[in-house]
């Protein structure tokens, strides 16, 4: 069949994928270094590099599959909408997912700056102004949903669970977390990232993980915003930062943290059991959670098996690690040496 109307394919090889991302994140750097070239004051550069990188890895995708007949919708599963129900406990796990995670990052973050490497994200959060707070938070939160989760959860994703769940959670995660290109998110970001990857294979769509990902976003940015304003106690926020000078005791962090992650653990085990059922009244089979998170037959059988045709291709997924863990050790030698 001609290519040119050959009918769009709803996969993607996962070489193929890790060059998109390859790609992306080259086209972010070109992006950024064209942006500080005009000297922008810092609150508008924060801001125009914001909302063009995540309009970067979105049109890097849109394009890279349009070129290879591929569905981009098909692939991300924007059309398969999770039932309803479903939705409360996707912000449900997100706000758990902070609750567990951010004090793990917090603890890391201690032991990175006992060696030296203290790194902070910057963003020009305007706490003071409610109105451009909110106008903050919905670029930090909904632009990551459709940009990054495009790139992550949808084409990458989607490429490497051609080799399996397992393999497609844990190199998505790892992916993600060296993506922010800094030692301090990295626990935060692979342990979330595992469970948006677990979400979006087990629902078949990035409904899920766009959900994650703002929720999460936006809950770590009202917390800053309640300790800036002084609405938030210094024990509760020591929390999250797992800070004990300010009146957290150990009891209660413990406590907190262990509650947090069996609900969490509880809040996923509830979401597999409701995705099982609907599957079983479809007349799907269902034997087991790998099985859960695979692609029915029907869909494997239809998946366009043509490679991108050059030498060296396979090494393409562990050059992404590894152009990625450079800029990480660019981050943390720069952040040493100051």
């Amino acid at each position: 069949m001609d290519r040119r109307v050959r009918p769009l394919s709803n996969s993607i090889e996962l070489s193929l994928a890790s060059l998109v991302a390859l790609v992306a994140i080259g086209a972010e750097v070109l992006f950024q270094v064209l942006v500080l070239a005009f000297s922008l004051p810092a609150g508008v550069q924060t801001w125009v590099v914001v909302v063009g990188n995540q309009a970067v890895f979105f049109l890097t995708c849109f394009f890279f599959t349009r070129a290879k007949n591929i569905d981009l919708a098909e692939l991300t599963g924007v059309r398969r909408v999770p039932k309803l129900y479903l939705f409360p406990l996707f912000v449900l796990i997100a706000v758990l997912c902070v609750l567990a995670f951010a004090p793990l990052a917090g603890l890391f973050s201690s032991l990175l700056r006992t060696l030296g490497y203290q790194y902070t994200p910057k963003y020009y959060v305007p706490f003071d102004n409610v109105g451009l707070f909110i106008l903050a938070l919905l670029g930090l939160t909904v632009l990551p949903a459709i940009g990054e989760e495009t790139l992550m959860r949808g084409v990458l994703l989607s490429g490497a669970k051609r080799k399996g769940a397992v393999f497609a959670i844990w190199f998505t995660s790892l992916v993600f977390a060296l993506f922010h290109g800094n030692l301090t998110q990295l626990v935060h970001q692979f342990l979330l990232g595992v469970v948006m990857a677990y979400l979006v294979l087990l629902t078949r769509s990035i409904w899920a993980s766009a959900v994650l990902h703002a929720v999460n976003n936006a809950t770590a940015l009202v917390v800053e915003y309640l300790h800036e304003g002084g609405s938030m106690g210094g024990d509760v926020y020591g929390y999250f930062t797992a800070n004990f000078s300010e009146g957290l005791t150990a009891g209660a962090f413990i406590g907190i943290f262990s509650a947090s992650l069996c609900l969490l653990a509880g809040a996923l085990a509830l979401v597999t059991y409701l995705i099982k059922c609907v599957r079983t009244r479809a007349g799907e089979s269902v034997m087991g959670w790998q099985s859960l998170l695979a692609e029915p037959s029907e869909t494997a059988e239809k998946r366009d098996t043509d490679g991108i045709f050059y030498p060296y291709e396979k090494y393409l997924p562990a050059f992404l690690v590894g152009v990625l863990a450079l800029f990480v050790i660019a981050n943390v030698v720069s952040e040493v040496l100051k």
